[in-house]
């Protein structure tokens, strides 16, 4: 059962960010409405540091106070349909997953600021994360058995494309990844969409139904804007058309009243069928990238700790390697 903050979390969702086509006619100018509410400002005893690399890419490393970087990393890729820009939310979560990733030093943490679609669209956002890889595991210096990744939406989009792009190059992968809601299949066939279209008050339309005109008006809004000219059907644009083999320890969280539900579940399915144990969470009566609102409402904060404790056993098996 849903708790009563979990029901107005629920509402206040539907009514204040809904990107159906038939509600938001601009989807784009919504989404950087969460820009309205950003702060540079991080967690309490944690510094922040704006850096560039030079192809331009923009990144932002924290660290706790006092701690000499280095050692273990965590590698953070924000969501919001690759329109929406890096916000004060993913920058204060510092002092949840870097403790989380090493309890007794302190992990430090790096967010990539990629570049936003319209204006830049693929392969513009995985090339910078690339870019990025690149250079913590080259010039600054980190190990990818001590590095974890992981995102939100779009974020989580890019981290299962970053991890097949490097599985796909024979490079060595991170120690374990973590993707809440990804947002992974850009045709929107998977069978959530239209069992959830009702009920998801993100994307969804409250007593409405999908049909492929409707399916074909939402994939072709401009919240997908960021696919350009490429093929939907790419496993580096829509990972749940990619195969999952060699992959490292995966967490999953979706809400189950999502459209999106299905992306989670084929990939989750996929890995499954190859050996490996994904955690999965499926949050009752619950939208699109709940956990992140861990502070606010119960079902959250459920969540959270269970993401902070993968995310503990996970690094803390990469030392017994």
């Amino acid at each position: 059962m849903v708790s009563l903050r979990g029901r107005i979390a629920v509402s206040y969702a539907r009514k204040n960010f809904n990107l159906n086509p038939e509600v938001t006619e601009d989807m784009v100018a919504k989404c950087r409405l969460l820009e309205r509410h950003n702060s540079d400002a991080t967690s309490e005893g944690y510094t922040i540091e704006k850096r560039k690399l030079s192809d331009g890419t923009r990144f932002e490393f924290v660290c706790k106070e006092g701690k000499t970087p280095g050692g273990k990393l965590v590698l953070y890729l924000h969501g919001g349909a690759y329109i929406a820009g890096l916000i004060g939310t993913y920058r204060r979560m510092a002092d949840q997953l870097c403790p989380a990733a090493d309890p007794v030093n302190c992990a430090d943490m790096i967010l990539l600021d990629y570049d936003c679609a319209p204006d830049h669209v693929y392969p513009t956002q995985i090339n910078q994360a690339m870019a990025l890889w690149d250079h913590i595991t080259g010039e600054l210096g980190y190990k990818e058995e001590d590095i974890i990744v992981g995102g939100d939406s779009a974020g989580g989009n890019l981290t299962l494309v970053l991890l097949l792009k490097l599985r796909d190059a024979n490079r060595k992968l991170p120690r374990a990844a973590f993707c809440l809601s990804p947002w992974a299949d850009m045709t929107a066939e998977g069978k959530s969409y239209a069992d959830n279209y009702c009920k998801d008050p993100l994307f969804g339309l409250k007593g409405g139904k999908i049909d492929e005109q409707k399916r074909k008006e939402l994939i072709n809004c401009n919240i997908y804007s960021f696919i350009g000219s490429a093929d939907r059907r790419d496993p580096y644009i829509s990972p749940v058309f990619a195969d999952y083999a060699n992959f490292p320890p995966m967490f999953f969280s979706v809400g189950a009243n999502e459209m999106l539900l299905s992306d989670t579940l084929t990939i989750v399915d996929k890995l499954t069928a190859l050996g490996n144990k994904p955690v999965l969470e499926i949050g009752e009566g619950m939208f699109h990238v709940y956990p992140i609102y861990y502070k606010l409402f119960p079902e959250a904060k459920r969540t959270f700790k269970k993401l902070l404790a993968f995310i503990t056993d996970a690094m803390r098996d990469g030392e017994k390697d």
